[in-house]
């Protein structure tokens, strides 16, 4: 039985349903061209095996109207960026020390990323107002960055604090797995606040303090690898967003700042 629609990022449907006296959460591909997308995010999610962290169980997967979806476990809690905002400073960064051991640990393996990144960079439909930009991200010895297990969208809102238990959540299949793309994601929140977007205020001391542990705790090469790939995190989200106004704003906002912070300096 239907209950309501829940906010998805991947452009996915994804739906809150009640069966046999149990809440689950239904994640529906957005059309027939993402159905193999939708498929390698499920198997990514069932295979996920942490000592750290949960995520949660996958009960079924099937097709309506040509769409797959998967049908998964329903975890009643807060989204690591609302826990920070309503948690104590000792409870927040325990939780954020946990995140960041958990990508820091995953091992590369000997395989660069630097076609994928590339061709990923070359391939992109964007305007020429934004080629300072995608010359910042070409602007780096990618061949010095390897592949490893990567989550993929771990952006805050992706992360659930629940009964003192943290949960994984809508898991990517990216066009590259690597560390530094959950670096990036990482970054996307403890720098710009993305999963804040929608509010009028950030909790800034506490971003900051992350912020610190990261670049006191990152190797040189990662950090600024990481960068780029933040920078091209926002000029991916552009050819989304051409009918969203407010997006559009909030990202070349973004993107302004970065220009300041990393191009300029």
């Amino acid at each position: 039985m239907f209950i309501k629609k829940l906010q998805g990022h991947s452009g996915c449907e994804v739906l809150l349903m009640r069966t046999d006296h149990n809440l689950i959460v239904r994640k529906i591909s957005p059309s027939r061209e993402y159905n193999a997308r939708i498929n390698k995010q499920r198997i990514k999610q069932e295979n996920f095996s942490s000592c750290l962290f949960k995520t949660p169980k996958v009960y079924k997967n099937g097709e309506i109207n040509k769409r797959k979806y998967f049908d998964m476990q329903f975890i009643n809690g807060q989204t690591y960026n609302s826990f920070i905002e309503h948690s104590d400073q000792k409870s927040v960064i325990e939780a954020y020390k946990k995140i960041f051991d958990f990508v820091c640990k995953n091992n590369y393996i000997g395989e660069s990323i630097e076609t994928e990144v590339l061709s990923k960079i070359e391939r992109m439909s964007i305007d020429k107002s934004y080629d300072l930009y995608k010359d910042y991200c070409l602007d780096f010895n990618w061949s010095k960055i390897n592949k490893s297990y990567c989550h993929g969208d771990l952006t805050f809102e992706n992360i659930i604090v629940s009964n003192s238990e943290i949960y994984l959540i809508d898991f990517l299949d990216s066009f590259v797995d690597s560390k530094i793309i959950d670096y990036s994601k990482m970054m996307q929140d403890i720098i710009l606040g993305w999963s804040w977007r929608e509010k009028k205020s950030k909790p800034y001391i506490r971003l900051i303090c992350m912020y610190e542990h990261m670049s006191n705790n990152m190797k040189n090469n990662e950090f600024e690898a990481s960068k780029r790939m933040l920078v091209l995190n926002m000029l991916r989200v552009l050819p989304y967003s051409a009918n969203n106004k407010k997006t559009i704003e909030i990202v070349n906002q973004n993107l302004q700042f970065l220009k300041r912070e990393f191009i300029d300096e």
